[in-house]
């Protein structure tokens, strides 16, 4: 089995789940059974070494697409959240350019698409998003300006 993913053929698999990714962000319900899908397969990442370092991103991914779908945060543009929840389609489909069950390789095109979802914009929403979660909770926020008053 070839192992070895071009940005094109990564590319082409994300394009083919944020057409699925479109018409399911239409339908709450189903959006939260992908979610929930996703939110299972996270211990399991975890203890994969091609894709562990990512599950923070894919767990926040995640709470994400669900506080969007529920209309709680909505500072985010809806191509990123298709784009997003096409990049979770992808990671909880077994089939893909690499099934997953491949022991050793079987997520690493996982960990390629949804890095390349990451690198076309999630990265920065995540940021945002992480900032207005942790307002949310009443935790402080760092800013390396405010240490420099206190001072």
């Amino acid at each position: 089995m070839n192992t070895d993913i071009s940005d094109a053929q990564a590319k082409t698999a994300l394009q083919e789940k944020e057409r699925q990714a479109e018409i399911l962000l239409a339908n709450k319900a189903q959006t939260k059974l992908t979610l929930n899908k996703a939110e299972q397969l996270l211990s399991k990442l975890r203890t994969k070494p091609v894709i562990n370092k990512l599950v923070d991103d894919i767990e926040t991914s995640i709470a994400l697409v669900n506080d969007y779908i529920y209309k709680r945060y909505r500072n985010v543009p809806t191509p990123i959240v298709v784009s997003t929840l096409a990049g979770l389609l992808y990671i909880i489909s077994p089939i893909d350019l690499i099934p997953d069950f491949i022991p050793g390789i079987g997520y690493v095109d996982d960990a390629i698409v949804f890095t390349l979802v990451l690198n076309t914009g999630l990265s920065g929403a995540l940021k945002k998003y992480r900032q207005w979660n942790k307002m949310q909770k009443g935790e402080p926020i760092y800013n390396p300006i405010w240490s420099d008053l206190e001072e």
